[in-house]
């Protein structure tokens, strides 16, 4: 009868322990199930905030100066994840008349009218030459669409030129 007991007090010890030793998994499997929650909240929130950045180009009406500024960001934005190519982001830009682009040298290069990425000479000439920029700054431009990844993160955009009249535009606003 004796034996009986301590056997049935040793089940009950160990069965209290594999309780607890249960309680203990579930407790830290519960933790790390939040942080991955809490993790994830706020990349969906940095993701939002960053797309919201430039979703804000994403308009029918800009000047040029919204449009360099849109191309600086992504610039900023493709160095500090230059070796990540799933958050460069890709601008181009669709001219709609030719552009005179003067060289230093004082040679002059047009730049005709067409479609420019950021891995074409003619982009690297309009957005790296101060008198392009003041010529691009004083044009009208739309966005003509807009893209996102698979993290759901902006990573292309692209503007065209109006060809409109620069004092009805001016008039307009």
């Amino acid at each position: 009868m004796e034996n009986a007991t301590k056997a049935l007090t040793m089940a009950a010890g160990v069965l209290i322990a594999i309780m607890v030793i249960a309680l203990i998994y579930l407790l830290i499997d519960n933790i790390s199930e939040t942080s991955e929650q809490d993790e994830q909240a706020l990349k969906a929130q940095q993701t939002a905030e960053f797309n919201r950045a430039y979703e804000s180009y994403d308009k029918p009406l800009m000047r040029g100066t919204e449009v360099i500024s849109v191309i600086n960001k992504a610039v900023d934005n493709n160095l500090r994840y230059s070796g990540d190519e799933q958050y460069q982001i890709r601008i181009e830009i669709e001219l709609a008349a030719e552009i005179e682009v003067p060289q230093e040298n004082g040679s002059i290069i047009t730049v005709y009218p067409g479609v420019y990425n950021e891995t074409s000479e003619e982009y690297k000439q309009l957005v790296g030459n101060e008198e392009t920029l003041k010529i691009l700054k004083r044009k009208y431009f739309r966005c003509t669409d807009l893209r996102y990844n698979s993290d759901a993160r902006v990573n292309y955009m692209s503007f065209a030129e109006l060809d409109v009249n620069q004092s009805a535009m001016d008039s307009i606003e």
